[in-house]
């Protein structure tokens, strides 16, 4: 569990640290709340890239990575909805949530 810890510390430090990093010229300035979301779907995204392969004798090891994934992405499935919704008549909004998988999360 440490490991999924370490990551889950260092993706969200990572993320803050490209919020308050700034915007360059041609990055476009998205609203706070499509910023927030883009923060913790990315590292939802990238907790799911880290889910390893089902082998003998690593199921603990699979089923922390599940975990983590499943807390992190809880909620980002209904949160990119409304956002859809909300910024639908934004297209440089849009374009980047069009970017993000819909329905990600375990029923």
């Amino acid at each position: 569990m440490p490991f999924f810890r370490n990551i889950m510390l260092v993706c969200m430090f990572g993320a803050v640290g490209t919020v308050y990093a700034g915007n360059g010229p041609h990055v476009p300035s998205y609203p706070r709340d499509v910023q927030s979301f883009v923060q913790d779907r990315d590292l939802c995204d990238h907790l799911r890239g880290e889910i390893p392969d089902q082998q003998p004798g690593n199921e603990e090891g699979v089923n922390e990575a599940v975990a983590a994934a499943n807390k992190a992405c809880k909620g980002t499935d209904a949160r990119l909805d409304a956002l859809n919704a909300k910024y639908a008549n934004d297209p440089q909004v849009l374009q980047k949530l069009k970017t993000y998988e819909e329905h990600i999360e375990a029923n």
